[in-house]
């Protein structure tokens, strides 16, 4: 092996590991229906996420649906939006990791120049959606009388959140690398 190999290796091996996590995490989020909760109490439970809105009646079962047919504000579908373009870029961005990190470091500039730019752009397609869907519940979705204080973030919303920062952090080493190299 090459004087410094070893390090470059396990570099390389961090790359796929954080890239797995961040995948793992955009993915969850991205279909958990838990982006925000709502409780009436002695009422119902509600939870909804980018493609579900479900319901949970105190005396009946979970009933869930698309939530197109129950949040139709523009906003809603700009976050919608953002958040599939942002999930369809963290695949390729994956996968153009493990082509970055299986090439030698003669032909890495290429890969690591595409990994950064779709690092990057799931990167910033997520924060977008987040900041849409942040700003909505902050405004009450538009809803007259309804306020923030009402609406609570839940797990998945924290989840891409988390993927999200992975993300730019895989960009900023990618970034790092090619001005190393």
């Amino acid at each position: 092996m090459a004087p410094g190999g070893e390090y470059v290796l396990r570099i390389n091996v961090a790359h796929v590991i954080l890239g797995l996590i961040a995948l793992a995490l955009n993915a969850t989020a991205f279909g958990a229906p838990y982006w925000f909760g709502l409780g009436i109490e002695g009422s119902a439970v509600f939870n909804a996420g980018v493609w579900m809105f479900c319901s949970e009646p105190a005396d009946g079962w979970r009933k869930c649906e698309f939530s197109g047919n129950i949040i139709e504000y523009d906003w809603f579908k700009g976050f919608q939006s953002m958040m599939a373009i942002g999930f369809l870029m963290s695949l390729p961005a994956f996968f153009v990791l493990l082509v970055y990190v299986c090439r030698s470091q003669a032909q890495n500039r290429k890969s690591t120049i595409a990994a950064f730019l779709l690092n990057t752009a799931t990167a910033v397609f997520n924060i977008i959606g987040i900041a849409i869907f942040a700003n909505s519940m902050a405004m009450g979705f538009g809803i007259p009388g309804i306020s923030f204080q009402v609406f609570s973030y839940t797990w998945a919303f924290y989840l891409v959140c988390v993927a999200s920062g992975l993300y730019v952090l895989l960009a900023i080493f990618l970034a790092v690398g090619l001005i190393v190299s």
